[in-house]
């Protein structure tokens, strides 16, 4: 069996592969359809917070309250953070808040000490999710705002300043 190399008829056999493989992993369609789906969402469906540079008893007493766009009105609920035990991560916390939130609401976040934090301006956006070959596109809540300040990735972070 002969493996041509210098071969006119192995390097057009090669250059057409090559072509074929750059054509199956760039990205096709039409991503307007998904953009209209971002428009169309009005709400999400709950809310991640990370606190920062928090001990398990700083947590303790923390309260949320949802300030609906409609009314203004919201009551105060507490909430439970998870306990981290890995040694890099002892003093961050995480708890996912379970509550229809709409992309115009605000959250209040209210700490032991009493500082209040606001998080509002929640957005979906478009983006690309990669797999083996091929991109598809869909819509997910990315952006929030926390006391003024933009955070991308849908999840609240606050830090401690102690």
């Amino acid at each position: 069996m002969r493996i041509c190399v210098k071969s006119n008829s192995c390097r057009v056999v090669f250059f057409i592969l090559l072509i074929t493989a750059f054509e199956a992993c760039r990205p096709s369609g039409n991503h307007t359809t998904g953009n209209e789906d971002c428009g169309t969402q009005r709400t999400i469906s709950g809310l991640g917070i990370y606190l920062n540079n928090f001990t398990v008893d700083g947590t303790k007493g923390i309260r949320v309250k949802l300030s609906d766009s409609r009314d203004g009105r919201g009551k105060w609920e507490e909430i439970k953070f998870t306990d981290i035990s890995n040694k890099t991560l002892r003093n961050q916390r995480y708890c996912f808040w379970e509550k229809e939130i709409g992309l115009s609401d605000t959250v209040y976040l209210r700490l032991p000490d009493g500082k209040i934090h606001a998080i509002h301006n929640f957005k979906y956006q478009l983006r690309p999710h990669a797999s083996m070959g091929s991109v598809t596109y869909s819509c997910d809540f990315y952006e929030l705002y926390v006391d003024n300040e933009i955070q991308t990735g849908g999840v609240a972070s606050i830090t401690s300043e102690k």
